[in-house]
């Protein structure tokens, strides 16, 4: 979408906002999507939430082909893919370590991780390719007839789930997972990190489109290989933390979002396709081991009866994102998109930086360390 929006409009401000809106019902429906999560079936919530997505992306096309205006079409789409995503992302974590059965909860989200990126870079690059040949209704079409099987596989998905076995009330169960942040400091640290990562490195998504056209010269079909380059670093980086995520604490995520912040640097600085590809595969790479590593974290620091709230939390991290993307937007506006992509970069950079320098973050991150989905025991304050 982000692509019609640049193509439309031609403002960085515009995308930006495409993408504030996909993200701020994370903010206010997360806490309802884990409470969900930790009260029905996750797979039925799964195929649920696909056959939705089925519904609004079959209405995507039919209102473009009746000729509606672009723009307005788009955003009001995109409110009600977010809203649908607070659900998809909360389930599918909690779901993946419901599967799990012993197995590493940071390799199972990193496996389930590496198949959902796969296909997203091939889909990215197969909606660039549709997109030029043949324009946006076929390849909304497309996206509609996808969510449909997947809603139907979903269905056929039995894995048991640890529910909580009392029921009160559901407004209860949302106050009690909004509250986990301030009874659980491993949490809130987590939850930290998860927003400094979405406000100044996961809005690169969002500037992506004003790289491809007005900085690169690319079509939409480079655009496509641009978010391809992001999906393929992400499997790289996932496949290795399939095989050392047993080993790794929360000290990690710091490493990463520096790794992050400086890969990010790069990018705003290429002019040149290579360099740029690059770039952008080693922050996929990054960004991707910190997502998998923040649901697995934050899944093992809580009972197992909250977990679908502890993603809830993480959910409403991700609903930051919008401030990061207006911003970068606004930033791409007045600076220019390199200049911008380089400060963000530097302040995320500087972010990890400040925490590998606090000895009370260092010594809760060392304490939560995730196999099987059990906590190390002993997690400090982050006063002490």
């Amino acid at each position: 979408m982000s692509w019609l929006v640049i193509a439309s409009s031609g403002s960085a401000v515009v995308v930006g906002l495409l993408f504030a809106l996909r993200m701020t019902p994370l903010l206010v429906m997360g806490g309802v999507a884990g409470a969900a999560a930790d009260r029905w079936s996750r797979s039925d919530l799964l195929a649920a939430t696909n056959a939705a997505s089925t519904i609004v992306f079959s209405g995507l096309a039919a209102a473009l082909f009746a000729g509606a205006p672009m723009l307005p079409v788009l955003f009001a789409s995109t409110i009600a893919l977010g809203c649908l995503d607070a659900v998809r992302l909360t389930s599918t974590s909690t779901l993946v370590v419901d599967a799990s059965s012993g197995t590493s909860a940071h390799r199972a989200i990193a496996t389930s991780q590496i198949c959902s990126r796969v296909g997203a870079g091939v889909g990215g690059l197969a909606f660039g390719l549709i997109l030029a040949a043949t324009g946006s209704i076929l390849a909304f079409a497309v996206a509609a007839v996808l969510s449909a099987i997947s809603a139907a596989l979903l269905r056929r998905v039995d894995v048991p789930s640890s529910a909580a076995t009392r029921r009160r009330g559901f407004a209860m169960e949302v106050r009690d997972g909004l509250g986990l942040i301030a009874r659980n400091r491993a949490v809130a640290l987590l939850a930290f990190i998860a927003i400094i990562a979405e406000i100044l490195g996961f809005s690169n998504d969002g500037i992506l489109p004003v790289f491809a056209s007005a900085i690169l010269g690319l079509g939409a079909e480079g655009f496509g290989l641009l978010y391809m380059a992001v999906r393929i670093g992400s499997v790289v980086g996932l496949l290795i933390l399939v095989r050392t995520g047993a080993r790794l604490s929360g000290v990690a995520l710091l490493m990463l979002l520096a790794t992050f912040g400086l890969a990010l640097i790069g990018f705003g600085a290429s002019t040149v396709l290579l360099p740029s590809l690059v770039f952008l595969a080693i922050a996929g790479s990054a960004a991707a081991c910190i997502d998998a590593l923040e649901q697995s974290l934050l899944q093992a620091v809580v009972d197992d009866a909250e977990r679908g709230r502890a993603m809830g939390l993480w959910t409403i991290c991700l609903g930051f994102g919008p401030v990061g993307f207006v911003a970068l937007g606004i930033l791409a506006g007045a600076l220019g998109a390199q200049l911008a992509q380089i400060v963000a970069g530097v302040a995320m950079a500087l972010a990890a930086l400040g925490l590998m320098l606090w000895p009370g973050a260092i010594r809760v991150l060392r304490g939560t360390r995730s196999v099987a989905g059990e906590l190390e025991p002993g997690i400090p304050s982050l006063l002490e």
